[in-house]
C-alpha cells in the first residue's frame, strides 16, 4: 500500500487522458467524427492499452530480478487505477 502516491495516480490518469483526447480529437478533426463518436471512439480504443502491456509486465514479473525493477511493480499499480478510470468515464 505504501506505493500508492500521488505519483502513482498521476502517472495513471494523465496519459491515459491525454490517449483518449488525442484520440477523439484525431476522430473529430481527421476522420469528420461528431464530437460524441470521437469520444466514444477514444474511451473504447484506450481500453486496448492494458491488454496489451499486462502481459508483457507477467513476464518481468517471472525475472529473478523483479523486486529491483521499479517499472513493472509501478505498472502493476496503476494498470488497475487507469482500468478503473477508464471504466467510470465509460
Amino acid at each position: 500500500m505504501d506505493e500508492l502516491r500521488l505519483v502513482t495516480f498521476v502517472f495513471a490518469i494523465f496519459p491515459v487522458t491525454l490517449e483518449f483526447l488525442g484520440i477523439a480529437a484525431y476522430a473529430v478533426n481527421m476522420l469528420q467524427y461528431t464530437v460524441v463518436e470521437g469520444l466514444v471512439l477514444g474511451i473504447t480504443l484506450c481500453c486496448l492499452g492494458d491488454g496489451l502491456v499486462i502481459p508483457k509486465m507477467v513476464e518481468f514479473k517471472e525475472c529473478e530480478d523483479f523486486k529491483d525493477l521499479r517499472l513493472p511493480r509501478l505498472v502493476f499499480n496503476w494498470a488497475p487505477l487507469e482500468a478503473s478510470y477508464i471504466l467510470t468515464l465509460f
